[in-house]
């Protein structure tokens, strides 16, 4: 059986060590793996597919936007995701997700729940083109001035103003994480189809506080890898700790440098 193609976005001009060893996961793993840019990018590893991002959705904002606000970035890569999955029916991945076994599921949908609470994650993402939660979502997404049904009373009346005038009242105006999994599982919910989410053992075997586990040599690789688990997300808290406290240097025997020795990504090469 072919695995489904596995689609990401970089902004950016260079790959570090992280993103590189996880695309090596897909790609050793045997899945395709289709990476899109807005632009030139360096360390990208053999095998991998590089495409416009524009040739799926172009960014409505400016380059200066997107340095002044990291919001704006994950809002495009949110919306970005829907279309890549309505449009070309690929599972999305964040390349902080690193892939640990090959996502042979067959019901069309890569959902886990991102906590116990409830909210489910985006970034390994599969849903069937014809999803009514992802339609929904997706002109959620796009409306110039949403109203969100699980913003603050206030925040919607603003928005809702704003929209009978007319006038832009975007996501960026909303907290963070609004316009990804807040929108996603709200829409899952009123469509029934978060039925198929799996418990976060399946995609996030442990949340972001927990994320200086992975350079803790003394962690068994059982604790991270369990036996139910398709995927590991290394949340961007990640790729700061390995810069500013490890100064690239792994700690011999932790989870990212048996992940880099596995995959042969020697992280020097690659600093972030």
């Amino acid at each position: 059986m072919s695995l489904p193609t596995i689609g990401s976005l970089w902004i950016g001009p260079r790959l570090s060590f992280l993103e590189v060893v996880v695309i090596r996961s897909y790609l050793d793993a045997g899945h395709p793996i289709v990476l899109f840019t807005l632009g030139p990018l360096e360390n990208v590893p053999e095998g991998v597919e590089l495409r416009d991002a524009r040739e799926v959705f172009a960014p409505p904002y400016t380059d200066a936007q997107f340095a002044e606000n990291h919001i704006f970035t994950a809002i495009y890569s949110d919306t970005f995701r829907l279309h890549m999955i309505q449009d070309l029916g690929y599972i999305w991945a964040d390349l902080d997700a690193y892939c640990v076994k090959p996502y042979d599921f067959e019901s069309g949908y890569l959902l886990a729940y991102q906590n116990p609470r409830g909210s489910v994650a985006n970034g390994i993402l599969g849903l069937p083109p014809t999803s009514e939660a992802l339609h929904l979502s997706l002109a959620m997404l796009l409306d110039p001035a949403p109203v969100l049904p699980f913003s603050r009373p206030g925040k919607q009346r603003r928005a809702a103003r704003m929209k009978r005038l007319g006038r832009p009242f975007g996501f960026e105006n909303y907290n963070w994480g609004a316009s990804g999994p807040r929108v996603l599982t709200h829409f899952l919910n009123e469509t029934g189809e978060i039925i198929h989410a799996q418990p976060p053992s399946v995609f996030i075997p442990f949340e972001t506080h927990h994320h200086m586990i992975v350079f803790d040599p003394d962690v068994p690789l059982d604790r991270i890898e369990r036996p139910e688990t398709y995927s590991v997300h290394l949340f961007g808290l990640t790729r700061v700790a390995a810069r500013d406290q490890f100064n690239g240097v792994l700690p011999d025997g932790c989870y990212l440098d048996t992940i880099c020795k596995r995959h042969g990504v020697d992280p020097a090469a690659f600093p972030v």
